[in-house]
């Protein structure tokens, strides 16, 4: 962005998780790395009355804007909280080019200075800013590319069967990743409660409220979320009933397939309970 004049400027470090790192679901990140560098580089221009007040992280993607760190930073800005923002490349604060613009305009208004501390572009000049763009733009490019290849493979590997990611349903565990999922008995149990009850009951509310009155919980998932582990709503019940996993069929990009696994539901049983749940659609 060109050197910049201004003494004694309160700076902050904005850092953000890789694109690439989000596909490969690295168990490393690069964010410490980031700020790192971006606060030696605002240390090592100390003596000019350069300051790190602050620093922002975000572990999402740059596609677009709605990221929690990225948002904190732009309402300081507004608040006047520092006047300069210093990241390693131009595509760490965004990789979406309109959104790049949007907030270059914010900063110009404000007169906060963006500085990056691998890509030394002097803004000041029309080449300056023609080569800012073409930097921007291919980050975007280069997460667009990303985008691309995943879905390729996660197509490559619903066609032959294969879990492709997310919360695994209850009633199976993922032995390893590119392996079929497996039975786990006791959550397997709990799957064949839910469709015995359901045929008894013929409801899905009272399913629902049946397994609370047991202390039966849904599926825990032991990761950053702690998500699952809650009383089962009639929306859960319903969602197990309709999951044609337990048949050994997998729904995936709006086809589906079926799956090297073993069926925790008959086939017999399980078209039974769809006839009764499409016959009971509103009387729940």
């Amino acid at each position: 962005m060109g050197e910049i004049e201004k003494k004694g400027l309160r700076c902050v470090a904005y850092a953000r998780l890789s694109t690439r790192e989000q596909a490969e679901r690295s168990e490393f990140s690069s964010v410490d790395a980031q700020l790192v560098t971006c606060k030696a580089y605002i240390q090592n221009k100390s003596a000019e009355g350069w300051q790190c007040v602050s620093y922002y992280t975000d572990l999402s993607t740059g596609a677009n804007m709605n990221r929690p760190g990225l948002q904190q930073m732009l309402q300081d800005a507004r608040d006047g909280k520092f006047d300069c923002i210093v990241c390693v490349k131009f595509d760490r604060l965004s990789r979406s080019t309109a959104d790049f613009f949007e907030m270059s305009a914010l900063f110009n208004e404000l007169g906060i200075q963006f500085l990056c501390t691998t890509q030394d572009v002097n803004t000041g000049t029309a080449m300056g800013r023609m080569l800012r763009t073409v930097l921007v733009s291919h980050g975007e490019f280069e997460r667009e590319l990303i985008v691309e290849r995943v879905k390729g493979k996660l197509h490559a590997q619903a066609s032959q069967g294969l879990f492709c990611g997310g919360y695994v349903p209850l009633g199976y565990h993922y032995p390893e990743r590119g392996r079929p999922l497996k039975v786990q008995e006791n959550e397997a149990e709990i799957v064949r409660r839910i469709f015995s009850l359901y045929q008894e009951l013929r409801s899905v509310v009272r399913v629902a409220r049946e397994l609370q009155r047991l202390g039966i919980k849904t599926k825990e998932y032991k990761n950053h979320h702690n998500a699952g582990g809650k009383e089962f709503s009639s929306s859960h019940v319903s969602h197990i009933l309709r999951n044609s996993i337990y048949v050994g069929r997998y729904r995936w990009g709006g086809k589906e397939t079926s799956m090297p696994i073993t069926p925790i539901i008959s086939e017999e049983e399980w078209n039974k309970v769809q006839e009764m749940l499409e016959a009971h659609t509103h009387g729940d």
